[in-house]
């Protein structure tokens, strides 16, 4: 069951239906979580706050919904920036994937960053799209030099995500889908069944 926003006078936890897919927004503070989900959840910028119990803890979360490649109902949820780096700990089962937005104006943050996108693909079942934030802004690390100072792998997408308008959001999301797609042998499923709990 997933504990998201559950509310009082909710069904039961036997006749509550599947939760939709979930896309994970995570990145430390100040990448831009909260400006991606205004910018891209549906109804325009309709965004709820709600708390999720993680390994023990309670973290205040934000909650937004969007359509995408035909799949109606995505939920996105924004996770708080995470001092000890525990993400896969806050991640529903309903996951779908993981946005992982990088400020490339906070060099200092980078390592911690890297840490916290290495925790994620350690465990080789999360598809992980890394989004670079602020890269026209002065001391941005230039994108073309993120990858390295990320290490990551070849594999992982990564995406530049200079403006929070919806349709450069829609993008870096459709890249996640995309990625998912890929992993899953190429079998577009995303469109007709909510991804397994």
């Amino acid at each position: 069951m997933d504990d998201i926003a559950l509310q009082a006078g909710s069904l039961p936890p036997e006749d509550e239906p599947p939760p939709p897919p979930t896309i994970v927004i995570a990145g430390l503070a100040g990448a831009g979580k909260t400006a991606l989900l205004h910018a891209t959840s549906e109804p325009a910028g309709l965004v709820s706050a709600v708390q999720r119990r993680a390994g023990g803890r309670v973290l205040r979360c934000e909650l937004g919904h969007v359509t995408l490649r035909g799949a109606a109902g995505v939920r996105l949820l924004a996770l708080p920036d995470d001092p000890d780096g525990r993400l896969t700990d806050a991640l529903p089962p309903s996951l779908l994937g993981v946005v992982f937005l990088v400020n490339s104006a906070d060099r200092a943050g980078l390592p911690r960053a890297q840490a916290q996108i290495a925790g994620l693909l350690a465990t080789e079942t999360i598809p992980v799209v890394v989004a670079a934030t602020h890269t026209g802004e002065p001391g941005a690390l230039p994108f073309q030099e993120l990858r390295r100072h990320l290490r990551l792998p070849a594999l992982v997408p990564l995406a530049e995500c200079a403006r929070m308008d919806r349709g450069a959001v829609q993008a870096v999301l459709i890249l996640l889908l995309h990625h998912v797609i890929d992993r899953m042998g190429g079998q577009d499923q995303i469109a007709t069944q909510p991804s397994p709990d």
